[in-house]
């Protein structure tokens, strides 16, 4: 069956998972983004993750359980827990 999705990776994870996607004959289309169409918020993010305690702490939360999920990948050719 077909289907369609999108992966986000980091650029030192690229490189090892277009090798086990080729591998699995899995056709990847790299999209590019327009730069100019681009919106940074990750300091309007901070200054409101900052300004809530409470949300402050489910931020720290799901950081330390994103990066124990990435520790405990099986390729760790792949997903470096020291790239992050």
């Amino acid at each position: 069956s077909g289907g369609r999705a999108m992966l986000c990776l980091l650029p030192s994870e690229e490189v090892g998972m277009r090798k086990i996607l080729n591998e699995a004959q899995i056709p990847v289309k790299k999209l590019s983004i327009n730069p100019t169409k681009t919106v940074v918020v990750s300091q309007q993010a901070c200054g409101i993750v900052a300004s809530k305690p409470a949300l402050n702490a489910l931020a720290k939360k799901a950081y330390k359980s994103y990066l124990r999920s990435v520790y405990l990948m099986p390729d760790k050719d792949v997903f470096k827990v020291e790239e992050l």
